[in-house]
Protein backbone atom coordinates (compact mmCIF):
# COMPACT_ATOMS: atom_id res chain seq x y z
CA UNK A 1 0.00 0.00 0.00
CA UNK A 2 1.78 3.64 -1.01
CA UNK A 3 1.36 5.82 1.46
CA UNK A 4 0.05 9.43 0.46
CA UNK A 5 0.13 12.30 1.85
CA UNK A 6 -2.66 14.18 3.69
CA UNK A 7 -4.54 17.36 1.43
CA UNK A 8 -3.50 20.45 2.46
CA UNK A 9 -6.36 21.97 4.98
CA UNK A 10 -6.30 24.95 7.03
CA UNK A 11 -6.24 23.95 10.60
CA UNK A 12 -9.41 23.17 12.87
CA UNK A 13 -11.49 23.28 9.72
CA UNK A 14 -13.81 20.21 10.52
CA UNK A 15 -14.80 17.88 7.65
CA UNK A 16 -18.10 18.52 8.34
CA UNK A 17 -17.59 22.75 7.51
CA UNK A 18 -15.92 21.63 4.41
CA UNK A 19 -17.75 22.03 0.73
CA UNK A 20 -16.29 18.76 0.05
CA UNK A 21 -13.27 15.85 1.85
CA UNK A 22 -10.67 14.26 0.64
CA UNK A 23 -9.83 10.84 2.67
CA UNK A 24 -6.96 9.06 1.69
CA UNK A 25 -7.70 5.20 1.88
CA UNK A 26 -8.28 3.43 5.17
CA UNK A 27 -5.06 1.81 6.77
CA UNK A 28 -4.90 -1.25 7.86
CA UNK A 29 -6.04 -0.82 11.79
CA UNK A 30 -9.35 0.55 10.10
CA UNK A 31 -9.41 -2.63 8.22
CA UNK A 32 -9.03 -4.68 11.87
CA UNK A 33 -11.51 -2.76 13.53
CA UNK A 34 -14.38 -3.14 11.14
CA UNK A 35 -13.64 -7.03 10.72
CA UNK A 36 -13.82 -6.94 14.24
CA UNK A 37 -17.11 -4.80 14.57
CA UNK A 38 -18.45 -7.18 11.61
CA UNK A 39 -18.31 -10.26 13.53
CA UNK A 40 -21.25 -8.70 15.66
CA UNK A 41 -23.35 -7.87 12.95
CA UNK A 42 -23.16 -11.48 11.35
CA UNK A 43 -23.79 -13.75 15.34
CA UNK A 44 -27.54 -11.69 14.56
CA UNK A 45 -27.51 -13.58 11.47
CA UNK A 46 -26.21 -16.56 12.64
CA UNK A 47 -23.31 -16.38 9.70
CA UNK A 48 -20.20 -17.68 10.84
CA UNK A 49 -17.22 -16.65 9.33
CA UNK A 50 -13.31 -16.85 10.27
CA UNK A 51 -11.09 -13.93 11.31
CA UNK A 52 -9.42 -14.25 7.24
CA UNK A 53 -13.01 -14.29 5.79
CA UNK A 54 -14.39 -11.09 7.86
CA UNK A 55 -11.14 -9.73 6.75
CA UNK A 56 -11.65 -10.76 3.33
CA UNK A 57 -15.21 -9.83 3.08
CA UNK A 58 -14.15 -5.81 4.24
CA UNK A 59 -11.58 -5.48 1.67
CA UNK A 60 -14.48 -6.41 -1.04
CA UNK A 61 -16.50 -4.67 0.15
CA UNK A 62 -14.23 -1.36 0.47
CA UNK A 63 -12.81 -2.36 -2.94
CA UNK A 64 -16.51 -2.46 -4.19
CA UNK A 65 -17.37 1.22 -2.62
CA UNK A 66 -14.45 2.33 -3.74
CA UNK A 67 -12.68 2.70 -0.31
CA UNK A 68 -15.09 5.01 0.86
CA UNK A 69 -18.60 5.80 2.54
CA UNK A 70 -21.32 3.33 0.43
CA UNK A 71 -23.26 7.05 -0.32
CA UNK A 72 -19.69 8.56 -1.27
CA UNK A 73 -18.65 5.43 -3.57
CA UNK A 74 -18.89 7.68 -6.60
CA UNK A 75 -17.34 10.85 -5.76
CA UNK A 76 -15.30 9.08 -3.43
CA UNK A 77 -16.64 10.33 0.11
CA UNK A 78 -15.78 13.96 -1.16
CA UNK A 79 -19.76 14.88 1.01
CA UNK A 80 -18.80 12.19 4.00
CA UNK A 81 -17.14 12.92 7.32
CA UNK A 82 -16.39 11.17 10.33
CA UNK A 83 -18.33 11.83 13.72
CA UNK A 84 -16.78 15.07 14.66
CA UNK A 85 -16.04 13.88 18.21
CA UNK A 86 -13.65 10.97 16.40
CA UNK A 87 -11.51 14.12 15.57
CA UNK A 88 -11.04 15.16 19.29
CA UNK A 89 -8.09 13.20 20.91
CA UNK A 90 -7.75 14.22 25.09
CA UNK A 91 -10.02 17.23 23.99
CA UNK A 92 -7.34 18.43 21.25
CA UNK A 93 -9.10 18.75 17.65
CA UNK A 94 -7.00 15.56 15.54
CA UNK A 95 -7.89 15.50 11.75
CA UNK A 96 -8.43 11.85 10.60
CA UNK A 97 -7.78 11.41 7.06
CA UNK A 98 -9.41 8.62 6.25
CA UNK A 99 -12.77 8.34 6.58
CA UNK A 100 -14.02 6.16 9.22
CA UNK A 101 -16.55 3.87 8.35
CA UNK A 102 -19.62 1.91 10.46
CA UNK A 103 -21.72 -1.02 9.48
CA UNK A 104 -24.95 0.10 7.69
CA UNK A 105 -28.24 -2.23 6.90
CA UNK A 106 -29.31 -1.82 2.98
CA UNK A 107 -32.68 -3.35 4.70
CA UNK A 108 -33.43 -1.70 7.61
CA UNK A 109 -33.23 -4.21 11.02
CA UNK A 110 -35.94 -3.20 12.62
CA UNK A 111 -38.19 -3.79 9.22
CA UNK A 112 -37.27 -7.66 10.68
CA UNK A 113 -36.60 -9.22 7.41
CA UNK A 114 -34.15 -11.72 6.75
CA UNK A 115 -30.93 -10.44 6.44
CA UNK A 116 -27.48 -11.84 4.75
CA UNK A 117 -24.18 -10.58 4.44
CA UNK A 118 -24.91 -9.13 1.30
CA UNK A 119 -27.57 -6.43 2.97
CA UNK A 120 -24.43 -4.85 4.99
CA UNK A 121 -22.44 -1.69 3.36
CA UNK A 122 -20.14 0.71 5.05
CA UNK A 123 -21.12 4.07 6.11
CA UNK A 124 -19.52 7.33 7.29
CA UNK A 125 -20.76 8.69 10.44
CA UNK A 126 -23.37 10.82 8.48
CA UNK A 127 -24.58 8.62 6.01
CA UNK A 128 -25.16 6.49 8.64
CA UNK A 129 -26.95 8.71 11.61
CA UNK A 130 -28.27 11.39 9.52
CA UNK A 131 -29.50 9.68 6.05
CA UNK A 132 -29.68 5.85 6.18
CA UNK A 133 -32.79 5.21 8.89
CA UNK A 134 -35.23 2.77 9.09
CA UNK A 135 -36.55 3.31 5.96
CA UNK A 136 -36.32 1.06 2.68
CA UNK A 137 -33.78 2.86 -0.03
CA UNK A 138 -37.06 3.35 -2.16
CA UNK A 139 -38.39 5.30 0.04
CA UNK A 140 -35.25 6.89 1.17
CA UNK A 141 -34.93 7.89 -2.32
CA UNK A 142 -38.21 9.09 -3.20
CA UNK A 143 -37.71 11.61 0.15
CA UNK A 144 -34.57 13.04 -0.42
CA UNK A 145 -35.56 13.69 -4.39
CA UNK A 146 -38.51 15.51 -2.37
CA UNK A 147 -35.59 17.81 -0.28
CA UNK A 148 -34.15 18.37 -3.28
CA UNK A 149 -36.77 20.10 -5.16
CA UNK A 150 -37.45 22.39 -2.11
CA UNK A 151 -33.86 23.33 -1.93
CA UNK A 152 -33.87 23.89 -5.51
CA UNK A 153 -36.85 26.51 -4.85
CA UNK A 154 -35.35 27.91 -2.45
CA UNK A 155 -31.95 28.75 -4.17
Amino acid sequence: MTTLVPPLVPPLVPPHFRDHNEWLVPPDTEIERLQGTLSNHLRQMEIKLSKPERTDFVKTLLAAQNQTCAFGKQVNGMYCWNEPKENYIDDVYTEKWYLKLQWGHIKPRCRKTEQTKEDLCLLCARCNNQIQTSRHLQQLKAELLSKIEHIDGML
